[in-house]
């Protein structure tokens, strides 16, 4: 393209003649049907199409021994006050598999998880045959900087996530577990303001509950700046009831349900029958949940996650119940295939609503992780952790409670999506 011009100069000074109008037509019409063929073809649906998957094991040694070896219902046992990583020996704690088509303007995301991590994450949806459904939405694109999300999703709170290979430690935090959901149902929209102002609403029935258990729906957001391209800074609130609003009640024989007393009444010939007895006020006893994340990077080897949390939901016939807690996660790549991280934590909570301890339950946690990625495919991690509380929580042998909990915990994730 650039040569040419020249020897036609120099063709045209040895006094040949010159090139037609014709022929100068026809130059640039050539070079555009070269052009055209050494574009690239046009953009495939498939192009569009995000997926990947990966394996995650582990294997817990709690030094305090514990019968049995995992958390049973009416037993206790394993490692106490954990999220997912209960278990002591090996374990499987889940296979994952995404897939996600980009909006334009309408996508879609599938989530689907497979193991006892699985149960664990979504306890309240496994009723209802979305036990391996981690996230499940549509999304729509009616602008550029708006994304419009119909379904099943993470929820945006708190410095973690479910996916282990995508924190600085191993083993979940107390905020993760404790204090904050986990996901919601219902519909997210986001808002890119600019560069440096991101922000989310959310409507959704509850804290990880795809089928309600009351009439009234929560409501939060989340605001994102940006300020530097190192330092993100979210501040977030989600509010509503999280209450039943009904109450079973059987009636044995001879009785049957008074539905304005809203208890059973002699009634001599009735058959047995279990009725639905409306709560009163529960629609308007509302949890709270206020969310502060900073997720700083000063450097390509180094960041800082700071995550503080406060909560309070009614009770009736009770006081409200309360709990709030912080942590910091600090995380250092020593070379492209080692790191270290640790991450610090304080938890109060003062009714013991939410770790259902009955008891107002304070706990402090450290944990020292060792990270090795042989491969951007491949994570290791030993978490050395140490839970300290104002009660005996924690299971000592078969018998025996103890107010500490030391764990080693060693994990390993393998994934066709390259890692961080």
């Amino acid at each position: 393209m650039i040569r040419r011009p020249r020897l036609t100069t120099c063709i045209v000074l040895a006094g040949v003649a010159p090139i037609s109008a014709a022929r100068a037509d026809a130059v640039p019409q050539a070079v555009a049907a070269v052009t055209s063929e050494a574009a690239p073809s046009a953009k495939r649906w498939y192009d569009a199409v995000d997926a990947s998957a990966f394996v995650d094991a582990y294997a817990s040694v709690n030094y305090g021994l514990p019968r049995p070896q995992a958390s049973e219902a009416d037993l206790g046992g394993g490692n106490a006050l954990r999220v997912y990583d209960r278990q002591n020996g090996f374990a499987l704690a889940w296979v994952g598999a995404n897939a996600s088509v980009a909006p334009e303007p309408v996508g879609a995301t599938l989530s689907l998880r497979f193991g006892p991590q699985a149960y664990l994450h979504n306890a309240s949806d496994v009723p209802y045959g979305l036990a391996f459904v981690k996230q499940a939405f549509v999304t729509g694109k009616p602008h550029p900087k708006v994304t419009l999300d119909f379904g099943k999703f993470d929820q945006p709170f708190g410095s973690e996530q479910a996916d282990s290979q995508l924190n600085p430690n191993y083993t979940r935090s107390l905020l993760y577990g404790y204090a904050q959901p986990v996901y919601f149902t219902g519909v997210r929209a986001d808002w890119a303001v600019s560069e440096r102002l991101d922000v989310k609403v959310i409507a959704a029935n509850g804290w990880n509950n795809s089928v309600d258990m009351n009439v009234g729906k929560s409501v939060g957001g989340q605001i994102a700046w940006t300020p530097a391209p190192e330092l993100t800074a979210y501040a977030g609130y989600v509010g509503g009831p999280e209450q039943a609003d009904f109450a079973r009640v059987a009636c044995g024989a001879d009785t049957e349900f008074d539905s304005a007393k809203g208890a059973c009444a002699a009634s001599p010939g009735a058959q047995p029958s279990v009725n639905v007895a409306p709560v009163a006020g529960a629609n308007s006893r509302w949890r709270h949940l206020a969310d502060v994340v900073v997720d700083y990077k000063p450097s390509a080897k180094l960041r800082l996650l700071a995550n503080a949390d406060y909560g309070t939901e009614a009770r009736q016939g009770a006081p409200a119940a309360n709990w709030y807690g912080v942590n910091l996660a600090v995380r250092y790549r020593l070379t492209r295939q080692w790191e270290v991280a640790a991450r610090g934590e304080h938890f109060v909570d003062e009714a013991g609503f939410m770790t259902a301890a009955a008891a107002r339950t304070i706990v402090s946690d450290g944990t020292l992780t060792l990270g090795w990625l042989p491969t951007r495919f491949m994570r290791m991690t030993l978490d050395n952790r140490v839970d300290i509380a104002n009660a005996p929580l924690f299971r000592r042998g078969a018998s025996g409670l103890t107010t500490s909990q030391v764990t080693t915990t060693l994990g390993l994730v393998v994934t066709s999506a390259p890692l961080d």
